[in-house]
């Protein structure tokens, strides 16, 4: 950690003769360990990939923001607009669900917005309404994963991935992406977040 986040703050810092300050947690995955390193290196907003707004109350640690894929409109309507649709941080490892109810175009699961028992869960989209799609352009990414192996099953057209390393943030953002036969994105994006119940999953094991 102290390499990783400190010897590329050096590095930026007399490359540039300027001060960073700000940190963006890698696919959105963080430990406690790195909130007091992240102070003595001389971070002072560090973001995470929970999407919402930043206000005056929002944790400096654990700071939202939205993830523009593509040319999707209304991504960015959410983004410059101003209601509280956002999942708000409190403190390290907690986070509150937004009052603002999450929808997306296919059917997902965990559903969007569901507090899950496992730190492992099945991830699962349902496209089989999906009239053109090209199965190779399918991608997933899971927030502190990054792009993930997921499995797409012809028959049912289903996109799933069982995660296989216990999530440690109470939140868990999924984003599945895919291109049509003349290489054209959907119009609406498939985003969407699920909350882990940490007490309720937690095991030795894990």
């Amino acid at each position: 950690l102290r390499n990783e986040m400190g010897e590329s703050k050096r590095f930026l810092d007399e490359k540039f003769n300027i001060r960073v300050n700000t940190y963006a947690y890698p696919g959105g995955f963080h430990t406690d360990e790195m909130f007091p390193l992240a102070k003595e290196l001389g971070y002072t907003q560090l973001f995470t990939v929970i999407p919402g707004k930043i206000r005056r109350s929002s944790n400096d640690l654990l700071l939202p923001r939205y993830i523009v894929m593509g040319t999707h409109d209304s991504v960015f309507d959410m983004g410059v607009s101003f209601n509280e649709t956002a999942l708000k941080p409190t403190k390290p490892g907690e986070v509150n669900v937004a009052p603002a109810r999450q929808t997306t175009p296919y059917p997902v699961s965990p559903e969007p917005g569901a507090v899950v028992d496992t730190r492992v869960p099945l991830v699962t989209a349902d496209l089989s309404t999906v009239t053109d799609m090209e199965p190779k352009s399918l991608v997933m990414r899971i927030s502190g994963f990054g792009e993930v192996p997921a499995f797409f099953d012809p028959d049912k057209k289903t996109l799933t991935w069982k995660i296989n390393r216990p999530l440690r943030s109470a939140s868990c953002q999924v984003a599945i992406t895919w291109r049509d036969a003349k290489g054209k994105a959907p119009e609406l994006p498939l985003r969407w977040t699920f909350n882990i119940d940490t007490e309720a999953a937690y095991t030795p094991q894990e």
